[in-house]
């Protein structure tokens, strides 16, 4: 158990779900997924007194084709954080494996969850 845990206001945490999934819906709109989402991977930062939250660190995002599948076939990710169908430590490096956007929203998911349970 942790020790000396900082409270993690409730506002703060909309605000970082909120933005980051706008984030991911215009990422997601130009056919594109990060396949890394995680504390780490967002910034913050104020602008004019509000925090803006950002999305960074797409070395292994992943751009669709045009014509190609929505899906992505390699596993990779953070453990912890990426999906059950994209955590390399899960997942042979000789299976196939479809991803789709769905891996975004899944980390997404699970860094909010630390956060409500102040797990982080």
């Amino acid at each position: 158990m942790h020790q000396n845990k900082t409270f993690i206001e409730e506002s703060f945490i909309k605000s970082l779900f909120f933005q980051v999934t706008l984030g991911l819906k215009e990422m997601h709109s130009k056919n594109k997924f990060h396949r890394d989402i995680k504390p780490d991977n967002i910034l913050y930062s104020f602008v004019k007194n509000q925090m803006v939250f950002k999305i960074c660190d797409f070395g292994v995002s992943k751009c669709l084709r045009l014509g190609e599948k929505n899906v992505a076939q390699t596993a990779i990710g953070t453990p912890g954080y990426a999906a059950p169908e994209a955590d390399p430590h899960k997942v042979s490096l000789n299976d196939v494996v479809s991803q789709h956007y769905s891996v975004d929203i899944w980390s997404l998911g699970v860094m909010i969850y630390q956060l409500c349970i102040q797990d982080v």
